[in-house]
């Protein structure tokens, strides 16, 4: 598709979309629009409904509308435009993984679907890898996102940040035309991955009663980037072949005991199939092995069951409202390669590998609010607890066949098949808290004080699969116990402007691979043996910020300081090859420890909007919305920059929304600074480069040709920009696979879609 032909069809079906809206709007929708806009509300952050912008620090609620609007398809494209937010990606296999909020990312940061977690991720090697996108997009009625630590109210796992992905419940479809009954069909398709989806939806209520069904099927192919060499080699750059289909079932069935007291259920079910030719694994490779097919069938699949409810005004004088929580929840990973090879003495192998993780959980919580006065202060507190169990077990297995002798072995240089890199574990986490929201001086000036109180509980269960590769090696228990405090305040100068600042401290325990990661391998001399005395990494970090908010919009800067010590990573804690003894086993050894080393990361957000007609009245319907995020990282004792922290990246939007929002229109412009030489550590980096910077320009336009059929249009990359993200490049130095070794080079093969264009079509009755 050419650039010119895209904007062409872009901008003759916005204009056709404009007319027929005009058309089939009534005169007296046409002639105004409302002034009143309803502030997104927020309870990730608080635990109790507060509006975005009455957080004492930084958060966002990106909501269906946006995300439909935005043709977001993954959550990758949901956060595309929110500043320090980012997701990685393994453009030649995995795919994408979880969040990175101002630097920090995997584990590290809490991630939610309704309040329960989502498992961990977890990888070993380079061919495998858990992942944590788990989750559908058109499934969501919001997503909520929080910066900086996060366990006063959340516990363990939100040092970084926490992620709440909120689902759609029957009313949100039924309110849109204030029927008992609600179906609707949604077909969207994008040309970077050639993806088709569908989405039907269902929903009614009779008498007190609510319920819903959504089932959302995706079919799409290899992200498109601006690489060249096609070849089955190492040298390849562009995209390696895949056929990804998803599916997606959300069911809700509530009961209105009355309108503040409602019983929900909630069936939830995500199976993803990917599979991909890996041409990039063609050839030599650095083991001497000439493979000449490397096929991989990657299986995502996570379910969960949940009942809730929700009583408000109990007007009990101690408790006016009250929530509680029962779930269970099963996910499971499994990849599977299927590679052909001959080596240097001429054998033709086979090799089949398999690898499985899974995690199972159910919890439980429960939670109060209680309002009242004292003295001149009014208060809202929020208390309660919560208690969960969950089990976690990884296999890896596989076999070595000759294609010349017929022979097969479990041996596959240099695993012995099966293995576990982590005996099978059960995890025991509970935890209470308490947040007190008060103000006083006539609401001028709130306090948000907060604390809670952690458990953690690490069983693992060495079975024969395990222990064959761990003579001698011990696994541990561990306990740990945490008290996360959190303060806030906001000082509200006047009606527009309010000063607004935080001090949080999170913590994450050690989970079930970083406490009792080992392996024996005497055939190639090293060693990895649990460490009994690994201790929870810490954060704490403080944030201050002016935040202005009026009829013409609304902005808010934000400068941030977070300290993070004793992270959790691998290390060589023993080399014999320099003269020192290496107990247990005499072999280089590895460890997971704490690293001594504290990491600082610190820098400064930005968000606004400003609605133009309040400037200008001729400029009726439209807008300027702006985002920027600059962080900066670094090793508070050797110096070295941090290689998690992303460049400075800015977001500049212009839009037009037409009369009672029948239609609109908007481009976004996105800057992006580069990720110099200077800004890498490569002593821990691996095979990573530099990035540049870049600039893209994205155009976007919806339109409702009647109440009942919208149509959502968007064109990205306009200018047709040859890019990549450092999020994305960074991901290199964890795969020796993808080594930057050699004659060539493969940067290309990291690069972002060119010119693409993505349409949706909603039809609703």
């Amino acid at each position: 598709m050419t650039k010119f032909s895209a904007c062409l069809i872009l901008s003759l079906l916005a204009a056709d979309c404009a007319a027929a809206a005009e058309a089939a709007m009534p005169e007296s929708e046409a002639e105004s629009q409302s002034e009143a806009e309803l502030e997104s509300v927020l309870v990730t952050a608080s635990r109790t409904e507060r509006g975005v912008l009455d957080m004492p620090g930084t958060a966002s609620v990106i909501e269906a509308e946006t995300m439909e609007r935005q043709l977001a398809r993954t959550i990758k494209d949901v956060v595309r435009y929110e500043p320090g937010v980012y997701v990685q990606n393994d453009p030649q296999r995995f795919g994408l993984s979880g969040f990175n909020i101002r630097g920090v990312g995997g584990n590290r940061i809490q991630t939610l679907v309704d309040g329960v977690r989502i498992p961990d991720a977890f990888s070993i090697g380079s061919f495998q890898s858990a992942r944590r996108n788990m989750v559908d997009v058109d499934s969501l009625k919001a997503v909520e996102i929080v910066r900086g630590p996060g366990s006063a109210l959340y516990g363990s796992d939100g040092i970084g940040g926490v992620v709440n992905f909120v689902t759609k419940d029957p009313r949100d479809y039924l309110e849109l035309f204030g029927n008992s009954h609600y179906e609707s069909l949604k077909l969207l398709y994008g040309s970077a991955n050639q993806g088709f989806l569908q989405t039907a939806t269902l929903a009614g209520e009779y008498s007190g009663l609510e319920g819903m069904l959504l089932l959302t099927h995706n079919q799409a192919g290899e992200t498109e980037n601006k690489g060249s060499n096609d070849s089955l080699s190492r040298a390849r750059t562009e995209p390696n072949p895949q056929n990804a289909r998803t599916l997606n079932l959300l069911s809700k069935l509530l009961y209105r005991f009355s309108e503040d007291n409602v019983l929900r259920l909630t069936g939830e079910a995500l199976a993803n199939d990917v599979d991909t030719q890996v041409y990039s694994l063609y050839g030599l490779n650095y083991t001497g092995r000439d493979v000449y097919r490397f096929l991989t069938d990657d299986r995502q699949n996570r379910w969960r069951v949940s009942l809730d409810q929700s009583i408000k005004h109990l007007d009990l004088g101690w408790l006016d409202t009250l929530n509680w929580k029962i779930y269970g929840q099963q996910s499971e990973t499994r990849q599977a390669v299927d590679e052909a090879r001959n080596t240097l003495l001429g054998d033709n192998q086979q090799v089949s590998r398999l690898f499985t993780y899974q995690q199972s959980m159910a919890g439980g919580e429960i939670q109060g609010v209680t309002e009242f006065a004292l003295g001149p202060t009014r208060h809202r507190s929020v208390f309660g607890g919560e208690v969960f169990h969950f089990r976690t077990e990884a296999l890896r297995d596989g076999h070595l066949a000759d294609l010349n002798t017929g022979a097969v072995s479990n041996v596959v240089t240099p695993d012995s098949f099966p293995v576990r890199d982590f005996p099978v574990s059960d995890t025991f986490r509970a935890g209470l808290f308490w947040q007190d929201e008060m103000t006083f001086w006539e609401r001028r000036v709130e306090l948000l004080p907060a604390l809670r109180f952690d458990y953690f509980g690490l069983r693992p269960e060495v079975d024969a699969i395990y222990a064959k590769d761990n003579k001698g090696n011990r696994v541990v228990d561990q306990d740990a116990t945490a008290f996360s405090p959190k303060f806030g305040a906001l000082f509200h100068l006047n009606d527009v402007f309010t000063l607004h600042g935080q001090y949080a401290e999170g913590f994450r325990a050690p989970n079930f691979s970083d406490a009792n990661s080992g392996f024996v391998n005497f055939s190639f001399g090293y060693a990895s043996i649990p460490n009994p005395n690994l201790k929870p990494e810490t954060s704490s970090g403080g944030e201050v910020g002016l935040r202005a908010e009026g009829r013409a919009g609304y902005a808010d800067a934000t400068f941030f300081r977070n300290d993070y010590q004793d992270f959790i990573q691998s290390e060589t804690v023993c080399d014999p090859t320099a003269g020192t003894s290496c107990p247990p086993f005499g072999l280089l050894t590895y460890m997971t420890i704490n690293v001594p080393d504290p990491v600082r990361i610190q820098g400064f957000e930005f968000k606004g909007e400003l609605k133009l007609s309040r400037l200008w009245p001729v400029l009726e319907g439209f807008k300027a919305v702006g985002s920027y995020a600059y962080a900066e990282g670094w090793n508070l004792h050797t110096q070295a920059p941090v290689n998690s922290v992303n460049p400075m990246r800015g977001v500049l939007g212009l839009g037009y929304d037409a009369a009672g929002g029948r239609w609109g229109i908007e481009t976004i412009l996105t800057l992006a600074a580069p990720k110099k030489t200077q800004d890498i550590d490569f002593e821990t980096a691996g095979a990573v480069f530099p990035t540049a910077g870049y600039g893209t320009v994205d155009l976007l336009a919806y339109c409702r040709y009647t109440d009942h059929v919208t149509l959502n249009l968007g064109l990205f990359n306009i200018f047709d920009k040859r890019y990549i993200e450092w999020e994305t490049a960074r991901g290199l130095g964890s795969d020796p696979h993808a080594g930057l070794g050699g004659p060539v080079d493969i940067r290309d093969r990291f690069t972002q879609p060119g010119i693409n264009v993505s349409a949706s079509l909603r039809v609703e009755f």
